[in-house]
C-alpha cells in the first residue's frame, strides 16, 4: 500500500507524538534571511549595506553605519517587537538532538537601529493541461475540488499586521471579529517555490529553507531524489536528504493541534495531501487558524485558503503525516555580522592618499563636515584621482543625499570605469529615489543582480505558473532592465488580468526577487462594475458583451459578444490564453465572428464571417509581433478565402510612443478574389494613468487595394463605425454609412488634452477635455468627401474604475461648419 511507504518513514525522524526538543538560539543570534534595501513609501526593496557604498578597508565612512546607527538591519513594526529585541509571544524552543536551530516565531528580529542623526531608521518595504502532483510518488492529476484561495499583500509599515489581519479575515469573516480574539497566530512568511516537473516535494523543502535563511536553493537541488518510474519523491528519500544536509528533519504522523504548535513557534510544516485517489501531494502549511488552513501549493499557487475540513480528510489519507525542518547550528553561526566593516579592494594611491586617509579617519571619528572638506580637497588636488569622489559618495548615502550621493559616484566611474562600489552606490541612490530600470543600469556594470526568486501576489484562480511562464525570468540570469520591461508586457497582456505590474527588490549578495502584482478580471460577469460596463455598451453601441475569466485555472478569457444595431449587426465568439511556451509564450487568441456592414446610397450591405487563430508576443521590451490566420467569406455572393495578417508594434520612447505597422492579405481562387489592406500609424501618451494632465496624440495612414470590400476600407467617425476620430463627421445615418470620410486611402492625425479630477469621496474620476481631429479619405463612395476635414471640439471624460471611460464630445468642423454631439465608451 502507498500509504504504508508514507509511515514508515517514522523511523526515519521520529514522531510528532512525543515532543522533540531542538537546540537554542541566544537572543542574539542574527538570522539570515533575505536582507531587504530600506526604500521609504514602496513596495519592496533590499539593503543597502551589501552595496558597500566606500571602497577603502579599515573603516571608512561610507562603509560604517555610522553615528546614525545600521540601515542594514532587518526591522517590524512596534506592535510586533517585544522589549528585549524578539517577537512577542513566541517563546524560544528548547535544546535537542541534532544541534539544529530553531528561531522561535520565524526569523529573529536583529537590532532594531536609528537611522542618521539619531532619526528612526526607514521602515524595510518588501514587495512583497493537468499538474503534476507528488505523493511519495508524483502523479498527474486533474485539478484540486477546492480551487479558492486569496494572496496576502504585505507592505513596508504594516506587513505583519495586513498579513494577519486577512488570515483574520478569511476565517472569521470580520476584522472586528478577528481583534477580538484571545489568540491569534502567526502567518508565516515562507518564500514560494513553484513545482517544476515532478517536484513537488524538492519545491516544498526549497521553501522551508529558504523561509529558514538558506540561500541559492530551488527544487531542482531534490531532482535526483525523483524516482522516474514512479514520477516523484519518497518521503523517506526527501526526509534523509534534508539531514544529509545537517538539517533536522521531525517526520511522522501529527495532527491539527500538533501541526499549529510547530506553527506558532514559528515553525512551517510541510504536510503530505491526497489530490485525488492513490495520488499524494506536498504542500507547505504557513498558517492555521478558525476553521481554515493556508498553504503554499508548488503546484498551484501561494497562501492558498482550504476549509479545515476538506484539508483534514486529504490529509488523513497519509496518516497525517507531516515533516518540520529545522536548520543547522552551522547555519547561524555563518551569517555575517551586520555591523561589520565591509572589506574592500580599492585603496587609495597616489599624492592625495594621505588626504583621503584623513577624511576617512574624521569621518569614522564623526567629524563628516571636516571629513567633507578634507576629501573635496583631495577631489580638487587629484581630480583624476576615483578614491576621493567614492568617499564623498559614501559620506552623502550616510546622509541619505542620494542625488549627491549618484552625482559624486557618476564622477568617481568617470575615471575609474572598474569601480564596483561606486557603481553600486549609484545603482542604491537610484533604486533609492524609484528610477528602478536605471538602478538596474548601474548594478549591470557589475555583472549584477541575478535573479533568486518570481513573488506573484494577487492571485485567485489563475495558477501561479502561468504568471511565471509570461515573466519568463529564469533563477540565476541576471536582471537587465529590458528584461524586466519584457516581463511587465507579457504579464500585462494575459487575458484574464485587468492589472499587472512588475517590479523587483535587491537582496544581499548581488541578487534580486522579482515582484508581481496582479488584479484578474471576475470570474463571471456578476460585479456591479461589469453590469456598468455592459450597460454603456447597451446605450452607445447597441452592444451587449460578456468575458469569462481563468475559469480553468489557465489565465485564459471568454468572450461573447452580439450587436443588433440595425444595417449593422455583428456576432462574435473568442477564446484567448496564454500560448504554451513550445510556441515561444505569448498570447494566443481563436476567434470566430460575423458581422453585416451597410453602404452607400443604395444601401447595399456586405456580410464578412470569419474564423481565425492569432498568436502574439513581446519579442523584445520595445517590439511586439503579431501574426494571424483564418478562413473568411464576404457575402453575400464570394467564396472562402484564406485570410492572412501580421503586425508589429514598435515602442521606442518607454511606454509613451507606439509605433504600429499592420498588414493583411486575402487569397481567393479567382483574381477578384485577392485583395489587401496595410497601415501604419503612431500613437504618443504622457501618461497611462487617469490621473493630472494627459495628452494625448496620434497620426498615420491607411490603405486598401482596389478588390478589397467595403467592409475594409477604412474611414473617420465618431467611434462606432470606425476607429479613427473624426468627431464632427459621423459615418452612420440609421446604421447605414451613405457619406461621410470614407474610401480606400485615409490620412488622420490628432490631439487631445485631458485634466483628470476625482472629487471627494466619488467612485469614479472625471476630466474635462479639448481635442482637434483632422482626417482625409478619397477613393471612396462618390457621395463621400475628399476634402481635409479639421474638427476641434471639447468634452468630459468619466472613469469608472474596472469599466472603462465615457466619452462625450461636442465637435465642430471648420471646413464645412457642421457640429456634431457624441458619446463613446473607451475600454
Amino acid at each position: 500500500m502507498e500509504d504504508a511507504l508514507i509511515l514508515s518513514d517514522n523511523s526515519v525522524s521520529g514522531s510528532f507524538r512525543q515532543e522533540e526538543t531542538h537546540a537554542r538560539v541566544s537572543a542574539n543570534s542574527r538570522h539570515h534571511a533575505r536582507a531587504l534595501v530600506v526604500r521609504a513609501g514602496s513596495l519592496g526593496a533590499a539593503d543597502p549595506c551589501d552595496q558597500r557604498v566606500c571602497a577603502r578597508s579599515g573603516g571608512s565612512a561610507a562603509r560604517r553605519s555610522g553615528s546614525g546607527g545600521s540601515r542594514c538591519h532587518p526591522q517590524l513594526p512596534p506592535p510586533f517587537r517585544s522589549e528585549g529585541g524578539g517577537i512577542e509571544g513566541r517563546p524560544l524552543a528548547p535544546e535537542g538532538r541534532s544541534g539544529g536551530v530553531d528561531t522561535a516565531g520565524g526569523r529573529p528580529a536583529a537590532d532594531r537601529s536609528a537611522g542618521p542623526h539619531g532619526r528612526p531608521a526607514v521602515r524595510r518595504r518588501r514587495h512583497d493541461d493537468r499538474h503534476h502532483h507528488d505523493d511519495h510518488h508524483h502523479h498527474s492529476a486533474r485539478g484540486p475540488a477546492h480551487r479558492r484561495h486569496r494572496e496576502v499583500t504585505r507592505s513596508a509599515s504594516r506587513g505583519w499586521i495586513l498579513a494577519l489581519a486577512v488570515l483574520s479575515v478569511s476565517t472569521a469573516g470580520t476584522l472586528a471579529s478577528a481583534q477580538s480574539a484571545a489568540v491569534q497566530r502567526p502567518l508565516l512568511d515562507v518564500p514560494y517555490l513553484p513545482q517544476t516537473e515532478a517536484l513537488c516535494g524538492g519545491a516544498a523543502a526549497a521553501m522551508v529553507m529558504r523561509y529558514w535563511g538558506a540561500r541559492d536553493i530551488y527544487a531542482d537541488a531534490f531532482a535526483s531524489l525523483v524516482e522516474r518510474a514512479a514520477k516523484g519523491i519518497r518521503a523517506a528519500s526527501l526526509v534523509s536528504a534534508l539531514e544529509e544536509r545537517t538539517w533536522t528533519a521531525i517526520a511522522g504522523p501529527g495532527d491539527a493541534m500538533r501541526a499549529q504548535q510547530q506553527l506558532d513557534r514559528g515553525r512551517p510544516v510541510i504536510a503530505l495531501l491526497e489530490d485525488r485517489p492513490g495520488t499524494f501531494h506536498y504542500v507547505v502549511v504557513v498558517g492555521w487558524a478558525r476553521g481554515k488552513v493556508i498553504v503554499h501549493d508548488p503546484a498551484r499557487a501561494p497562501f492558498r485558503v482550504l476549509d479545515e475540513a476538506a484539508f483534514d480528510r486529504a490529509w488523513q489519507q497519509s496518516d497525517r503525516w507531516m515533516l518540520v525542518a529545522l536548520p543547522p547550528a552551522a547555519m547561524i553561526a555563518a551569517a555575517p555580522d551586520a555591523h561589520g566593516v565591509a572589506t574592500a579592494t580599492n585603496v587609495a594611491s597616489g599624492p592625495c592618499a594621505g588626504l583621503i586617509d584623513e577624511g576617512v579617519r574624521l569621518a569614522n571619528a564623526g567629524d563628516r563636515e571636516s571629513a567633507r572638506r578634507a576629501l573635496q580637497a583631495a577631489g580638487e588636488s587629484c581630480p583624476t584621482s576615483a578614491a576621493p569622489w567614492r568617499e564623498l559618495a559614501g559620506l552623502d548615502a550616510l546622509d541619505g543625499k542620494w542625488a549627491d550621493a549618484e552625482t559624486n559616484a557618476q564622477r568617481a566611474v568617470a575615471e575609474d570605469p572598474r569601480d564596483e562600489h561606486s557603481w553600486r552606490v549609484i545603482a542604491t541612490s537610484r533604486y533609492m529615489r524609484h528610477d528602478d530600470l536605471g538602478a538596474l543600469e548601474a548594478w549591470n556594470a557589475v555583472g549584477e543582480p541575478s535573479v533568486d526568486l518570481v513573488d506573484v501576489k494577487g492571485l485567485e484562480r489563475t495558477r501561479y505558473g502561468v504568471i511565471a511562464e509570461a515573466i519568463d525570468a529564469a533563477p540565476r540570469t541576471v536582471l537587465t532592465p529590458g528584461r524586466l520591461r519584457r516581463a511587465a508586457k507579457r504579464a500585462s497582456d494575459i487575458p484574464a488580468l485587468a492589472v499587472a505590474r512588475v517590479g523587483f527588490h535587491p537582496l544581499e549578495n548581488g541578487r534580486a526577487q522579482i515582484d508581481a502584482a496582479v488584479v484578474e478580471r471576475p470570474a463571471a460577469p456578476l460585479q456591479p462594475a461589469a453590469w456598468i460596463g455592459m450597460g454603456f455598451g447597451l446605450a452607445i453601441d447597441r452592444e451587449v458583451s460578456t468575458s469569462f475569466a481563468s475559469v480553468t485555472g489557465g489565465g485564459e478569457l471568454i468572450t461573447a459578444s452580439w450587436r443588433w444595431w440595425e444595417h449593422r449587426p455583428r456576432v462574435a465568439f473568442s477564446i484567448a490564453a496564454p500560448a504554451p511556451q513550445a510556441l515561444g509564450g505569448g498570447v494566443w487568441r481563436v476567434d470566430a465572428s460575423r458581422e453585416t456592414e451597410t453602404v452607400g446610397p443604395l444601401a447595399i450591405g456586405e456580410t464578412r464571417s470569419r474564423a481565425g487563430l492569432t498568436i502574439a508576443n513581446w519579442l523584445t521590451s520595445r517590439v511586439r509581433a503579431e501574426g494571424s490566420i483564418g478562413i473568411e467569406r464576404f457575402g453575400p455572393v464570394a467564396n472562402k478565402m484564406a485570410a492572412l495578417s501580421a503586425a508589429v508594434e514598435l515602442w521606442p520612447v518607454s511606454d509613451r510612443l507606439a509605433i504600429d505597422a499592420r498588414g493583411g492579405a486575402w487569397l481567393g481562387a479567382a483574381d477578384g478574389d485577392r485583395f489587401g489592406t496595410a497601415s501604419v500609424s503612431a500613437h504618443w501618451l504622457s501618461s497611462a494613468a487617469n490621473t493630472g494632465s494627459v495628452v494625448l496624440s496620434r497620426a498615420g495612414v491607411q490603405l486598401a487595394s482596389g478588390h478589397a470590400p467595403a467592409l475594409l476600407w477604412p474611414g473617420a467617425d465618431t467611434g462606432h463605425a470606425r476607429d479613427v476620430l473624426l468627431r464632427a463627421h459621423p459615418l452612420l445615418d440609421d446604421g447605414i454609412i451613405r457619406h461621410g470620410v470614407f474610401g480606400r486611402r485615409l490620412m488622420f492625425g490628432g490631439a487631445e488634452w485631458r485634466r483628470w479630477m476625482r472629487p471627494s469621496r466619488w467612485v469614479v474620476r472625471i476630466a474635462p477635455a479639448t481635442f482637434v481631429d483632422i482626417a482625409r479619405a478619397t477613393r471612396g463612395i462618390r457621395s463621400g468627401d475628399e476634402r481635409v476635414h479639421v474638427d476641434p471640439g471639447v468634452g468630459l471624460r468619466i472613469a469608472v474604475a474596472g469599466t472603462g471611460v465615457l466619452r462625450l464630445d461636442l465637435a465642430h468642423g471648420l471646413r464645412d461648419g457642421v457640429t456634431a454631439f457624441s458619446v463613446g465608451f473607451e475600454r
